[in-house]
């Protein structure tokens, strides 16, 4: 299965209009049509994304083909659009092999490979035993209510209204424990990732329900699976429906690489979190040469640095000045910065100077199962260097 996705197109359709943009839609499919080998099945999906199933030769020659196409639809699209866009296409590739035993698995597995930019998709994500094992344990280690939450702290710089916590999970069954990144790709890769993120926020919403977190808010993970589905905001509306104060203190957090590849799910997803008083926080942001195009498409409450924007920090550099101008940016559209996955205590005063809201890392606060509320509460971040080091409260 190759997912052509026209990754530019609502641009497109705000410089020409919804008229002009159809046409431009109909002369795509008529160029698909053409340009394909006529054993290719094309299928025309929702969001400006087709669906392309090759079997025998043209499977073996999926990439080659791709390329093609993508080709051809720029060179027709280049006398009908306006000068300063270019169509742009990105293809993501799964194969149908005995381990997919559905069309969403499908479709997962050549979307998150279209995220990520790769052309190989058992490179995106490769189907080996280990993967398949933890795709297998997931839904009973869930039923079997094996779900483990782990919270790491989210500081301000200033006071905050709230104490905030990252939440982390991990599968614990008997002998083993599969957690973090492991966990999620093997979910995504299979298509449980909505699953996965449905048992997380239930449980983190029976935690905020709980009198000792009234001041708290969580922030959640979701995959890139939640953000495609159809059906997953209905659920999470239905769940709040009788918790309407807890609606503000549930986070929801997606990487950026995930968004990117489901870009026109996003504003019909990011109103309904609207709607719900739901926020919504972007992390890894950075992770693409230009962050802010697809903004206006979002109602962000946050973002989270990519760690490659903040690693390689020193004062009077120009990747400061370009850091800098960028949290600006994101401050001029009411957006909060943060910065993640710090180690390193002596980048604080630098990362203060250049704005950023609110840190998080191993250097302030490792994960725990437990919270530590009274430590948090009490910990005020004085933005000085002197402060920062030698104070009892930034070293315990």
């Amino acid at each position: 299965l190759a997912l052509l996705q026209l990754k530019n197109f609502y641009e497109i359709r705000t410089w020409v209009g919804k008229a002009e943009a159809s046409l431009l839609l109909a002369d795509i499919t008529r160029v698909l049509c053409k340009t394909l080998p006529p054993t290719v099945t094309l299928s025309h999906c929702d969001n400006y994304e087709f669906a392309l199933l090759l079997s025998n030769e043209c499977s073996s020659n999926a990439s080659e083909i791709t390329r093609r196409v993508q080709a051809a639809l720029q060179s027709a699209a280049s006398s009908t659009i306006p000068q300063q866009l270019q169509l742009q296409c990105a293809v993501g590739l799964a194969r149908l092999d005995a381990g997919v035993h559905s069309a969403e698995v499908l479709f997962a597995r050549a979307r998150h490979s279209l995220s990520h930019a790769v052309e190989d998709s058992q490179a995106a994500g490769p189907d080996t035993l280990d993967n398949k094992t933890i795709a297998r344990m997931i839904p009973d280690a869930l039923r079997q209510q094996q779900l483990e939450l782990r919270y790491q702290a989210l500081l301000h710089f200033k006071h905050p209204t709230r104490v905030c916590y990252e939440v982390r999970s991990s599968l614990c069954t008997p002998g083993s424990a599969v957690t973090g990144q492991k966990l999620y790709e093997a979910a995504v890769w299979n298509a449980l990732g909505e699953l996965l993120d449905r048992a997380v926020i239930l449980k983190s919403r029976a935690a905020l329900a709980h009198k000792q977190w009234q001041d708290v808010q969580l922030i959640v993970n979701l995959s890139q699976n939640s953000l495609v589905s159809n059906k997953f905001t209905s659920w999470l509306a239905a769940k709040l429906q009788d918790h309407p104060q807890l609606h503000h203190r549930l986070l929801l957090q997606i990487s950026e690489l995930d968004l990117l590849g489901a870009q026109h799910h996003l504003s019909s997803f990011s109103e309904s979190l609207r709607e719900l008083g739901v926020p919504l926080c972007i992390t890894h942001f950075g992770s693409t040469r230009d962050p802010l195009r697809y903004l206006h498409l979002l109602h962000v409450h946050m973002v989270k640095l990519h760690p490659g924007l903040l690693g390689r920090l020193k004062a009077e550099s120009l990747q400061l000045d370009a850091v800098r101008a960028l949290i600006e940016q994101l401050h001029n559209k009411g957006i909060r910065v943060a910065a993640g996955m710090l180690d390193n205590p002596a980048q604080l005063p630098l990362l203060w100077q250049i704005g950023i809201d609110a840190i998080q890392g191993n250097c302030i606060a490792s994960s725990s199962t437990r919270p530590l509320f009274p430590v948090l509460e009490q910990r005020s971040l004085d933005p000085t260097p002197h402060s920062l080091h030698n104070t009892p409260e930034s070293t315990n």
